[in-house]
């Protein structure tokens, strides 16, 4: 009887929001991309999943250039968002680019990053 007492007292707490934070599933952004890399020009949109902790492909920008993503927690509020740009070269892949945006929950963000061979303007946006 008492351990039923404890369940139940259990879930209740589970359902507070000081709580419940551990329990919240992992939220979702919206990230555009768009620019020009090695001239080609790039419009990339996807919905990201902020518990993804494993490399993902986000969109083929020619038969030879790809942009990966993966996402790393920070804390309860925070998330790296990592991206590489490769392209394959004479049958082994090479970098061309590697930014990463820091998602603050519920916020958008906004980077620019520019070098002699692309231009890219990364944006973010919380999900509802």
């Amino acid at each position: 009887m008492r351990n039923n007492y404890l369940l139940v007292l259990l879930i209740l707490l589970g359902g507070c929001e000081h709580f419940g934070i551990i329990f919240k599933p992992p939220s979702t952004i919206k990230a555009v991309i768009e620019g020009r890399i090695k001239g080609v020009e790039v419009y990339c949109e996807k919905v990201i999943n902020l518990g993804q902790p494993k490399w993902e492909l986000m969109c083929k920008v020619s038969d030879d250039i790809d942009i990966k993503y993966r996402t790393k927690t920070i804390n309860g509020e925070q998330t790296r968002l990592e991206l590489v740009v490769d392209k394959i070269k004479a049958g082994k892949r090479k970098i061309i680019t590697a930014p990463m945006v820091i998602v603050k929950r519920g916020k958008p963000t906004k980077l620019r990053t520019v070098a002699s061979s692309f231009d890219l303007d990364i944006k973010t946006e919380a999900m509802r």
